[in-house]
């Protein structure tokens, strides 16, 4: 089977479009594309937020958090976290678990937002990821 070398003239004929509704149409298409590429949720991810108790081992290496009648979960020592006036703090253990010179594990009432971590082997773990001192 064989294309033909050209369209029958039926199908094709020429088409004329001003320079100026080309513009506003790469523009238009252009703000289009900026305003969807800004509102993708690409990048952001849903906590599930839950109240219950959460403590650090002594070494303060980790911790865990168990929701009101849920499953314990991991706690990163040094997870984001709010205090009871509303402050956020990166990098620095939750003073509601972890006193200055303490070495003693302390379970505190607390809010936490986690979420569930998937691995390549089709397993999971929750993982909280903020927590705020109540």
């Amino acid at each position: 089977m064989s294309l033909p070398r050209r369209w029958p003239r039926s199908l094709t004929r020429e088409v004329s479009i001003r320079p100026a509704f080309l513009i506003m149409m790469v523009v238009g298409a252009v703000l289009v594309g900026g305003v969807v590429a800004q509102n993708l949720p690409i990048g952001k991810v849903s906590l599930i937020i839950a109240e219950g108790y959460a403590q650090l081992v002594a070494d303060g290496s980790g911790g865990s958090f168990t929701p009101d009648g849920g499953q314990t979960m991991q706690l990163p020592a040094e997870v984001p976290w709010t205090d009871r006036d509303g402050m956020l703090h990166t990098g620095d253990r939750p003073a509601c678990l972890w006193g200055e010179g303490e070495t003693r594990n302390i379970s505190a009432r607390v809010e936490a937002g986690y979420r569930w971590i998937e691995l390549p082997n089709g397993g999971g773990y929750p993982l909280v990821a903020w927590l705020r001192c109540l």
